[in-house]
């Protein structure tokens, strides 16, 4: 299996007025999902920890994954959408053990009509928190702070698109759905990027997707890819893109929440795409 860094997380609507948190770990034991806070900076700060797959040290230090939830979501959230066995998603079940995974809560935020979400902010305290959680599950786990792949849905992808652009010397790969893009000035970095955005998606026009993905060839060096007609609910890496910086995109066709969900396919789809990464 491939290297990870971290997975950047899940915003359940990218515009929506409404708090999606819940209660982390509910029913579980600590063998599994735990719940824990680090401060930084001040700031006292939650993240969920899975172990749940067979998490173990048996094969010797492991990635990270790190998924970012959206607007009015927290980690707990995010982690139950990601393993939505209705929509035929189960995340943690496809890693396997293989690697730790680690949803974080964002905090209220005015830009996001004061609910948790993502400061994209480049030197931000987000971008601090997650520099600080890196190392701290690198203490407390048997893990590669080196290998830390990240992934993240709407207002999370968009804070993905940040880290990948300004920390991607620090992961391995990233992965953002139905985030959009324009979140950053400049993107000095290449990391390999893998996309999804829903044709129907009523919160984040699927245009703005399109407009992300031809942003991403451009920034690892493929082939423009504006005139290419890409099939529906399938992954296609692009054209012309270097060995160590592909680009997947996965444009899909399902309507739940609006077109904006996070898409059946995308637990194998990520997955797979984190382990053949370079």
């Amino acid at each position: 299996m491939g290297r990870w860094l971290a997975i950047g997380g899940l915003c359940l609507l990218a515009g929506c007025g409404t708090d999606w948190r819940i209660e982390p770990c509910v029913g579980e034991g600590e063998d599994t999902c735990r719940f824990e806070t680090i401060t930084v900076d001040g700031r006292e700060r939650g993240y969920v920890v899975s172990r749940r797959g067979g998490f173990d040290c048996s094969g010797g230090e492991r990635p990270i994954v790190l998924a970012f939830h959206g607007n009015g979501g927290n980690g707990a959230a995010l982690r139950e959408s990601l393993n939505d066995a209705a929509r035929g998603l189960a995340f943690e079940e496809v890693v396997g053990g293989r690697a730790l995974v680690v949803y974080p809560d964002g905090l209220d935020h005015s830009d996001c009509d004061g609910h948790a979400c993502w400061n994209r902010d480049p030197e931000g305290y987000d971008v601090a928190f997650v520099q600080a959680l890196i190392a701290r599950l690198a203490a407390d786990y048997c893990v590669d702070p080196s290998q830390v792949f990240v992934l993240g849905h709407s207002r999370g992808g968009r804070f993905v698109e940040v880290l990948a652009c300004h920390r991607g010397g620090a992961l391995r790969a990233a992965a953002s759905i139905s985030a959009g893009g324009g979140n950053v000035d400049a993107c000095p970095d290449r990391l390999p990027m893998w996309l999804s955005h829903g044709v129907h998606d009523q919160t984040i026009a699927f245009a703005e997707g399109e407009a992300h993905r031809d942003d991403w060839a451009a920034r690892n060096g493929c082939a423009p890819a504006t005139s290419v007609d890409y099939p529906l609910d399938t992954c296609t890496t692009l054209a012309g893109c270097p060995d160590a910086s592909p680009v997947v995109w996965c444009p899909n066709t399902e309507r739940d929440w609006e077109g904006h969900a996070i898409p059946s396919f995308a637990d194998e789809a990520i997955v797979s795409f984190f382990s053949s990464t370079p």
